[in-house]
């Protein structure tokens, strides 16, 4: 699930890993991997 927030020339992207818990990385590696590789290759997540 994502979420875009603009505001003037500051913009945030909210994401999450569903059904991941607490610790993401932990419950769902794979999933929590591929979002932030899309995120730092500037892809939509």
């Amino acid at each position: 699930y994502t979420e875009k927030y603009l505001n003037g020339d500051f913009t945030l992207i909210y994401a999450t890993v569903k059904g991941a818990g607490h610790v993401a990385p932990e419950y769902k590696p794979k999933e929590c991997y591929f979002m932030i590789d899309r995120f730092f290759a500037y892809f939509p997540l």
